[in-house]
């Protein structure tokens, strides 16, 4: 439950080590997040459907503050607390928070979409988010269950499709590895629908994003530099004319 209410300057060493997590409500995997939280170093985590008893996250080591929304939250932050933050938006299905690292603005947020709930409102919201922040360096992370062939080897949907509106949109980078294992993989089935999204942060500075598939539920982390970097602009591909070969070939070039 978050009740910062200024971002302060951290300062910090090289990078920041990120990760992001669906616990799938299970109390199980929660107990052995909270060793791999500390084994891998990780300054955030952003979490989708957490382990939740009588409406707060539950687990998670006092190393850490748990930022969410107290009720049925879908969606949390999980910030080591040598870090400072200032709350943007606080609801059931988005956290957003600003963290200023050696004076470098960030934004993270960590965000659920829910299967039987409508993708477009909750994209709306996030989108809002993006508006107001612009020019920081903006990293997503959520299960939006959503499917494209830009981010897994299957067929897309129409969640998948009003998603990749909305990277067109806002000019978004999307951070999965296209050849990774899945990320999420169950005994009723394995998809890619937990997904990184980023703006205004260059390949040069975002680094090392894997699926770890040495836990039980699939963890993704990644790495962010504090160095500032200007980002070269790409064409905006539109979801009417877009050929998939030619945009596959740009986003390699924003990669590289």
């Amino acid at each position: 439950m978050a009740n910062q209410l200024f971002a302060f300057n951290n300062k910090c060493s090289n990078l920041l080590t990120c990760g992001l997590l669906n616990l799938n409500h299970a109390k199980a995997a929660t107990l052995q997040i909270e060793q791999d939280l500390i084994r891998r170093q990780l300054n955030i985590l952003c979490v989708t459907e957490p382990y939740v008893t009588k409406g707060h996250v539950v687990g998670f080591t006092n190393k850490y503050t748990k930022i969410y929304s107290v009720g049925s939250p879908r969606a949390a932050i999980i910030l080591n607390t040598n870090f400072s933050f200032a709350s943007i938006e606080i609801s059931r299905d988005i956290i957003a928070i600003n963290l200023t690292v050696n004076n470098i603005n960030f934004i993270f947020i960590s965000v659920y979409c829910s299967p039987s709930d409508d993708i477009v409102s909750i994209l709306q919201q996030l989108e809002s988010i993006i508006e107001v922040h612009q020019d920081s360096f903006i990293s997503i992370n959520g299960d939006f269950n959503a499917k494209s062939s830009e981010w897994g080897p299957t067929e897309q949907d129409e969640r998948g499709k009003a998603l990749l509106e909305l990277f067109f949109r806002q000019d978004l980078d999307i951070g999965n590895d296209i050849y990774s294992a899945p990320t999420f993989d169950f005994v009723r089935g394995k998809s890619w629908i937990d997904l990184t999204l980023t703006k205004n942060i260059s390949r040069e500075v975002f680094k090392n994003w894997v699926v770890h598939q040495d836990v039980a539920i699939h963890f993704i982390t990644y790495e962010i530099t504090y160095e500032k970097s200007e980002r070269p602009k790409h064409k905006c591909w539109k979801i009417e004319d877009l050929k998939l070969i030619d945009f596959r070939k740009d986003l390699k070039t924003k990669r590289n």
